[in-house]
């Protein structure tokens, strides 16, 4: 089952499109993990479903990329249906966002 769209960290977008990529690598017979086989290339992009299906639907979704910083030092973004409270995932204190910006 995919993520909510609110679950979803801008950071973990990058990580999937990340994981993306690697599997275009494959198909290419100049990169290093080229794989000479499309069912190859297809397991891969399965093994990443559910994380590609959340990402698509975090950015599709309306919604604000909010990001915070709180007290401890950290940094962090997620995407809200609105401008809220989140918690750290470093300490876990509440903060709120510094900026946000529309999606």
């Amino acid at each position: 089952m995919p993520l909510a769209p609110s679950s979803v960290p801008a950071a973990n977008i990058a990580e999937v499109l990340q994981d993306v990529v690697g599997v275009i690598d494959m198909s290419d017979p100049e990169h290093g993990s080229f794989a000479d086989s499309a069912a190859d290339c297809l397991d891969e992009l399965l093994r990443h479903e559910t994380p590609i299906r959340a990402a698509l639907a975090a950015v599709s979704a309306p919604g604000f990329i909010n990001t915070y910083g709180c007290p401890c030092g950290a940094t962090f973004e997620n995407l809200w249906p609105a401008q809220c409270d989140d918690k750290c995932p470093a300490c876990g204190t509440t903060c709120s966002p510094t900026t946000s910006a529309d999606q």
